[in-house]
């Protein structure tokens, strides 16, 4: 049974030993990069969340405007017939006071023609 490590074996073992403390430190310097990019991503994270939430009020808002401005049209042109219906009528109005004026004075011109002179 051999039970110590001999020459070349030897320095293999060692090289070895010496890589891994190498490979050692580069493992510490990750977890170092790791947590000093972990901070940044998280406010990243977190902002983005809110982006997030205030594109969708943004999009909440924009849905309820074209809702709005829908029904400003549907009013203004509600309030485009009314205002065409209310000429109509005082077209109209005015046409029977006309005519009612009209019969009036007919009816006074008979009603002189038909009286004695005094």
């Amino acid at each position: 049974m051999i039970t110590e490590v001999e020459g070349a074996e030897r320095e293999q073992v060692i090289q070895w030993m010496e890589e891994g403390r190498d490979v050692l430190g580069i493992i510490i310097r990750l977890f170092h990069d790791f947590d000093q990019l972990n901070g940044p991503l998280r406010t990243a994270e977190t902002e983005c969340q809110r982006l997030q939430a205030m594109l969708s009020e943004f999009q909440r808002m924009s849905t309820l405007a074209e809702s709005l401005n829908r029904e400003c049209q549907q009013l203004r042109n509600e309030v485009s017939r009314l205002q065409a219906d209310r000429a109509r009528s005082q077209k109209e109005r005015e046409e029977m006071a006309e005519w009612f004026g009209a019969l009036m004075n007919e009816a006074v011109g008979r009603l002189r023609a038909g009286q004695p002179a005094a």
